[in-house]
């Protein structure tokens, strides 16, 4: 027997499920309850209640409808159908792939493939075999008649996809019952139930919350309860009889003319009307059943709130008007709609809106709450970054009270990083392997730690990588095959070349000698414990190479299977947690194996294929979990999530992103051809807009991105929330609305005035930013983040100047400081505020993150020409200058090809220009370093100097002059003339590209040098008014012929401040001086021209140009 038990609340469905397994048990203990769900979210939620009300469950089975109905077949067809019939869609895509490799008689195919290749082939047979396994459900009937070579007239695209159709099944022996298509499997089981021999069949099915049933599945349904009981408890939102009505448009479509009482077509409720059109044909095909027993339990409706009302309306079938409207009282918050600017405001305003639930109900739990959204993925990162605040690392007192939370519906692909890296590795065979994307891939832990290279070594190869010229390539014949030229350099290969000498040749072994072995220069800064770091990534970098040159070429699907696993094998190394990660991964290539083998394929394909399969494979697969785990669960909105939720929030409801689309292919026959009963994804989502609804119990809560960001320009909503909206203002006035004038202008005015009022109680506009004054203004506005409540009351406030952390003096340091090192004395001087962060406080400003080089270099960088000169200026001091350009094309510091030549040719010939100048001032050897020890009071300075020669000092700049290396050259020609060492001229040379310059004898030296130390120590204590650049600039321009004081503090104003139009920052955006400067100008301190003109301009005006 069919019955047919309906009700508008599920729970009540469950109620009468219940009573029906407690009142009437199987007769056997052994034998499994089936209870048929349309998705594992509802059986899970349904194996929960029932264990609530009989105090366990056992022996219950809740199958999915397509796993139910195989099921069906294989016990009344004998158990002989295989695991996986070959007209599954899955399956029937590798058969449509050989179909099409056979180049058949379909020009209109044959056009669309001419290009593409595999890829093209491959995604072309998938949407073929989607489109016939509707068909299998929806049209067998066209199946059985191409079959036998008949022609329905469906259009252009039905004689081929007729002869495909004769391709895929003119190997089935028996079509109709082993190993046959599932529309010939239908029918046999149909015809098998019918039949009056005995079969093995349960005693009992129930289907629970289905909300359409293909037409054939039905007619298997109707000959099932001949042989068994057949429960159907379906969630019907309408205790009245509504399969005539109609949405206006449709009424007008319809009746063409005639008059729509005539044809029986009414609107009744306006929800029901316009989202009903799916749940209407399922109930109209299910009343149409005669022998069926019908049967309507429900929920008694209330019209205490807004929602409360609309539920009932559609119960009951009320259509109200203006004339028939309930007024609303004030406090009703039972419908909310939220008009945001972007998606990140949404998650803000539910966070603080659930808070404010939680508030003002004692008794609602996080668990009483559902958030679905269309389109989950796009919301997930901000879900994570809101709802996740609590459990980041810089969570305080700040944060606003936790929300536990849990996240369903992620795709395996989003979910799970290594699904993602498996993914980014099938494209290793085109892959340029860019330094960027070598070091994403190292980023991920079990990749690290299959090379094991630890997290906390990850920036000293990141830094291996920019100095030893690494930008993309394996090598130069990689590059070769590419169509570019084969140049060795940036590669791969190059830089680790590189990496691996400096450890077994570092570059001082060679001496004065060019440093280059077999013409590959050693890298720099590889300390000799750091050998296994280096092997490591050099084996990382091998292997990718080695699976790049595996997976190339074409092979069988059973060999990319092979493959495929080996390269897991060669590239993870996964902990605990990854390894069921991993296990997953294996198992869906295990997968894309086992459907080509029962497909019978073995033609090779490239590896866009297994890719393609993957990508689809891993975005369908959703990991358990997530859902229903007792906090508030965020999921994706889709068919059967309709379960009883005390609070049910919607996310996302943005115009175009709900109803979604689905455009079928262009071959779809049935898109051409529409019959009574086929699936429509917009039908379906306006019809589970409306199971939404009434499966919310106290709120139901929409949000949208109303507003644009940029302009705050008005953007409509979903076309579902503007029903919505339309029926509110029909149905509601507010309770303290003025009686409804009588009929005329004042009543049609009343209505549209007290509609905006309406509306305007029902939707709340929020603000762009989350501290805005607003929040904790109004009270519509709850906000509970102390945060956010620090920064609105600052707004408005008197800005106070931003504390400096050297905003008060530091203790004096230990004695000890008075005894200098002239290097510290050095070090000092070359940016004083940053001595006094790093030594005194300890403040380590964290390394600029490495930017990693993906293409060529094309010019020569500062720091490439800095380190070019370098390598030119030792090769012509040491007498290898033949080999220099050589050296610095293995360096990695010269662009290819004639750029390169042209860069190197042009520094050659200006530090060969240098040298010659200098060259005389350089012919004496150097002396031995000259050790002093200087008195000034209780300060001692103590230190060495070096290069001396009989000449004196000689500094060459091979770069531009800087303030910097003058300061220092300054320093020490003070201590050379304070020391006077004998046989030494008391003078120092500087040769420099810009210049040469001279500082001769001083007498008073040791009072000149006295003051630098003695502002050294003051500076220990207290930043001091000086910026080694824009002091710099004062200085010297108030040296100059011409100088004056405004002449300088321009100049040092430019300098600190910086010149857009010139294209240089000043020195005050330097995080040293941010620290120590914050909210204040260093240049108005009035000890800034003090220091500078006691320190710098006695340098300046001692300099001489040569």
């Amino acid at each position: 027997m069919l019955h047919l038990f309906q009700s508008n609340r599920i729970d009540v469905l469950l109620a009468a499920l219940a009573h029906q397994l407690e009142t009437s048990p199987l007769a056997s203990p052994f034998e499994q309850e089936k209870i048929v769900v349309q998705s594992k979210g509802m059986g899970r939620w349904l194996n929960f209640r029932l264990a609530e009300k009989q105090g366990m469950t056992a022996q219950m089975g809740y199958p999915l409808l397509a796993s139910f109905f195989w099921d069906l077949m294989q016990r009344t067809l004998g158990g002989n159908l295989p695991k996986k019939s070959p007209f599954s869609r899955e399956i029937m895509g590798w058969r449509v792939l050989a179909w099409l490799d056979s180049q058949p008689n379909a020009p209109v195919l044959l056009n669309y493939l001419r290009e593409g290749g595999d890829f093209r082939r491959f995604e072309l047979a998938t949407r073929i075999a989607d489109v016939f396994d509707q068909y299998l459900v929806y049209r067998p009937d066209w199946l059985l008649a191409w079959e036998k070579n008949q022609s329905l007239g469906l259009g252009d695209d039905e004689a081929w996809q007729a002869a495909l159709w004769r391709y895929l099944s003119k190997d089935e022996l028996d079509i109709r019952i082993d190993g046959g298509h599932r529309g010939a499997l239908l029918a046999a089981t149909h015809k098998r139930l019918l039949d009056p021999r005995p079969l093995d069949l349960p005693s009992r099915v129930s289907l629970f919350g289905i909300s359409s049933l293909p037409p054939v599945y039905m007619e298997i349904l109707r000959a099932l309860s001949k042989r068994c009981e057949v429960f159907i408890h379906a969630l019907n939102p309408c205790g009245e009889p509504w399969g005539e009505i109609r949405d206006a448009a449709e009424i007008a479509r319809l009746a063409d003319g005639f008059d729509p009482e005539d044809l029986y077509l009414e609107v009744g409720n306006l929800l029901l009307a316009v989202w009903g059109k799916q749940g209407r044909e399922f109930f109209n095909q299910l009343i149409a059943e005669p022998e069926i027993l019908e049967y309507f339990t429900p929920f008694p409706g209330n019209h205490d709130t807004m929602l409360q009302t609309l539920k009932s309306d559609v119960l009951e079938l009320v259509a109200r008007s203006p004339e028939t409207a309930q007024r609303v009282a004030a406090d009703d918050k039972s419908l909310q709609v939220h008009i945001c600017h972007s998606a990140m405001r949404e998650i803000e305003v539910l966070h603080d809106q659930l808070l404010a639930l939680f508030e003002a109900n004692a008794t609602l739990t996080p668990a009483d709450i559902v958030v679905l959204m269309p389109d989950i993925e796009h919301y997930i990162p901000y879900i994570e970054a809101v709802f996740g605040r609590h459990l980041s690392a810089g969570a305080s007192e700040m944060s606003a009270p936790n929300v536990p939370f849990a996240i369903a519906d992620r795709s395996l692909k989003d979910a799970a990083p290594l699904a993602q890296a498996l993914l980014e590795l099938l494209t290793l065979p085109q892959c340029r392997f860019a330094s960027d994307w070598m070091m994403a891939l190292l980023d991920i832990p079990a990749i690290a730690r299959r090379f094991e290279i630890p997290a906390s070594e990850l920036p000293t190869i990141h830094r291996w990588i920019s100095e030893l010229g690494i930008h993309w390539g394996r090598d130069g014949e990689h590059k070769a095959e590419l169509g570019l030229p084969n140049t060795f350099e940036h590669t791969w290969r190059f830089g680790l070349d590189r990496l691996l000498l400096s450890i077994a040749l570092p570059a001082g072994v060679a001496g004065a000698a060019a440093p280059l072995f077999a013409g590959t220069l050693p890298g720099s800064g590889v300390a000799g414990n750091q050998a296994q770091l280096a092997a490591g990534l050099a084996a990382f970098a091998e292997t990718l190479f080695e699976q790049a040159a595996s997976l190339s070429g074409e092979h069988t699907p059973e060999v990319w299977h092979g493959k495929l696993i080996a390269m897991l094998d060669a590239l993870f190394a996964p902990d605990d947690d990854e390894a069921l990660i991993l296990a997953e991964l294996r198992e869906q290539i295990i997968e894309f194996a086992e459907q080509s083998r029962a497909a019978n394929y073995e033609a090779p394909v490239d590896l866009s294929v297994p890719r393609s399969w993957l990508n689809g494979a891993l975005s369908g697969k959703i990991p358990s979990g997530g859902f229903l785990t007792g906090a508030v669960t965020f999921c994706a909105m889709v068919p059967m999530r309709c379960l009883p939720f005390r609070v049910i929030a919607l996310l996302g409801f943005n115009d175009s992103a709900f109803p979604r689309e689905s455009r079928p292919p262009g071959f779809d026959l049935m898109a051409h051809n529409p019959q009574y009963g086929d699936r429509s994804r917009r039908a379906d989502d306006r019809y589970l807009f409306l199971e939404t609804l009434l499966s919310a119990s106290d709120v139901l809560y929409l949000s949208y991105v109303g507003r644009g960001i940029q302009d705050n320009g008005v953007i409509p909503p979903s076309v579902v929330v503007s029903d919505l909206l339309d029926a509110v203002g029909r149905s509601f006035v507010l309770d303290d609305a003025p009686p409804q004038p009588a009929l005329g202008n004042e009543a049609l005015k009343w209505r549209r005035i007290e509609r905006e009022r309406l509306l305007k109680h029902l939707i709340t506009e929020h603000p762009l930013q989350p501290f805005s004054p607003r929040y904790f203004k109004e009270e519509r506005l709850p906000a509970y983040s102390p945060l956010w409540f620090a920064a609105a009351t600052a707004i408005g406030q008197p800005q106070s100047l931003p504390l400096s952390v050297l905003a008060e003096s530091l203790p004096q340091p230990d004695a000890e400081f008075k005894n200098v090192a002239f290097n510290d004395l050095l070090a000092f001087w070359r940016n004083p505020t940053r001595y006094l962060l790093r030594n005194r406080i300890g403040i380590r400003l964290a390394d600029e993150a490495v930017e990693f080089e993906s293409n060529e270099p094309f010019s020569l960088s500062f720091s490439a020409k800095s380190e070019l000169n370098q390598v030119i200026w030792q090769s012509l001091e040491q007498g290898w200058s033949k080999d220099a350009i050589a050296t610095g094309r293995a360096a990695g510091l010269l662009p290819h090809g004639g750029f390169g030549d042209m860069s190197a040719a042009k520094q050659s010939a200006t530090l060969r220009k240098l040298y010659k100048a200098a060259e005389p001032l350089l012919s004496n050897a150097p002396l031995a370093p000259h050790t002093f020890l200087f008195n000034f009071g209780d300060m001692q300075l103590n230190g060495a100097l070096h290069q001396l020669r009989p000449n004196g000092q000689v500094a060459v700049w091979t770069d531009h002059s800087s303030p910097i290396e003058l300061i220092a050259c300054w320093l020490k020609h003070l201590a050379l003339c304070h020391a006077a060492p004998e046989g030494v001229l008391l003078e120092t040379r500087i040769v420099s590209q810009q210049g040469h310059w001279r500082f001769g004898a001083i007498e008073n030296a040791g009072p000149e040098l006295e003051k630098w130390l003695k502002y050294y120590w003051q500076g220990l204590s207290c930043r001091l008014p000086f910026a080694t650049r824009s002091s710099a600039k004062y200085a010297e321009a108030l040296s100059g012929d011409n100088g004056s004081v405004d002449t300088a503090e321009k100049a040092a104003r430019e300098s600190w401040h910086g010149n857009s139009q010139r294209g240089f920052s000043g020195e005050e955006s330097e995080p040293w001086y941010e620290m120590a400067w914050r909210g204040q100008n260093l240049l108005s301190d009035e000890g800034f021209t003090t220091m500078a003109g006691e320190l710098l301009l006695a340098m300046y005006l001692r300099r001489e140009e040569i």
